[in-house]
């Protein structure tokens, strides 16, 4: 059984710094940043199965290997070694208990069921988080790009970042042509009306010349003594 972290949601929104843990959609735990009276961070976990058990760990790599170590131990008790889904000491839980000892044809019929929809839920999570991700990159990307039209560089600087580009493209051009294709098929529609608008103005320009010339041909012609 792996343990899935997700960044806890509260109100359709993602708590910063908070995560949960999750085995076959069963919540395990909870951590998050808190600060003591010193204005200090910590680590608060909680553990929700077994024993429910608390504690505090100075960095976030401390909880979640605390997490993982008691659900290690509580794996090898006997209510570890039973369906995760009578792991939480709630009232669905008893149900299941119950229903397990009472009719198991019923019970397994249902948690085949339930396996199902976990599964669908978690992987709807997992997209969840692998969008906040890349909306949360997108957001951190145009603030540098902002960062950086407000501070723009050197011509020193500028000359050191093209050579460093172009020692990376010598070096990788197989990563360099891959991210090229990806820039154009992300931006194709861009870059075509682009290519169109440029033409447009190409032949517009190209046009007003040559009209231009007529007129000034036929002025000249208009002046020319008639023999």
């Amino acid at each position: 059984m792996h343990v899935i972290w997700q960044r806890t949601i509260i109100g359709g929104n993602g708590l910063d710094h908070d995560f949960c843990a999750y085995v076959e959609n069963i919540k395990i735990a909870r951590i998050f940043r808190d600060e003591d009276s010193d204005h200090r961070n910590f680590w608060s976990v909680n553990f929700y199965i077994g024993d429910g058990k608390s504690d505090s760990c100075l960095t976030r790599r401390e909880a979640i290997d605390w997490v993982e170590h008691k659900f290690a131990l509580f794996l090898e008790t006997e209510e570890g070694k039973s369906d995760p889904q009578e792991w939480p000491g709630d009232q669905r839980s008893m149900q299941l208990r119950y229903l397990k000892a009472s009719d198991p044809s019923v019970y397994q019929g249902r948690r085949s069921i339930e396996r199902e929809a976990g599964a669908h839920s978690q992987e709807d999570m997992s997209k969840s988080a692998e969008e906040k991700e890349a909306l949360r990159k997108a957001k951190k990307a145009e603030k540098m790009r902002q960062w950086r039209a407000k501070n723009p560089l050197s011509p020193e600087q500028r000359a050191k970042e093209a050579e460093r580009a172009k020692q990376w493209r010598l070096a990788n051009p197989e990563k360099y042509r891959e991210q090229q294709d990806a820039w154009y098929a992300k931006n194709r529609e861009r870059e075509l009306a682009r290519q169109r608008a440029r033409r447009r103005r190409t032949v517009a320009d190209d046009g007003s010349a040559s009209h231009g010339d007529r007129k000034t041909t036929q002025a000249r012609g208009s002046q020319e003594p008639i023999e």
